[in-house]
């Protein structure tokens, strides 16, 4: 029978001491993110494309709804993430690739964010529940008012 294999046991005078930076693929950073999400800017413009698919529609240039939909693939980018730990503020898509040095201690401490704030993901959910929420008693409110 053969002996189980053992790892080499490093040997400190002629192996190279292992490498203590924070490698961001190692970790996830969105568990020690401090992100707060803005979406009304993407709300106001959902609005102002509302309003110009409905008077699109009342013109003669009917046709031309179909050309109305090619805003809304920008629309995620018109939702903001803002941090809390550097204040930068950035697109939603790109709240994955943010990493303020704050951040990166934290990461390399192995810290989590003292206070508890649900992920980005999350926040965007909430806001869309209340905005959809707001929309819909708004237009209950127009329906019934007429």
């Amino acid at each position: 029978m053969d002996a189980p294999r053992r790892p080499p046991l490093a040997d400190p005078d002629f192996d190279p001491p292992p490498s203590r930076h924070v490698r961001l693929r190692d970790f996830n950073p969105a568990e020690c993110q401090r992100l707060v999400v803005n979406p009304f800017l993407a709300a106001f413009a959902m609005v102002v494309w509302w309003e110009a698919v409905r008077r699109l529609l009342a013109s003669p240039f009917a046709p031309a709804f179909v050309l109305m939909f090619l805003p809304l693939v920008f629309l995620p980018y018109l939702v903001q993430f803002h941090c809390l730990d550097c204040g930068r503020t950035g697109a939603f898509p790109r709240r994955d690739y943010h990493a303020c040095p704050a951040l990166l201690v934290r990461m390399a401490e192995g810290k989590r964010p003292r206070l508890p704030i649900p992920s980005a993901r999350a926040q965007l959910f909430v806001w869309g529940y209340i905005l959809g929420g707001a929309t819909l008693l708004y237009s209950v409110a127009g329906v019934s008012s007429r």
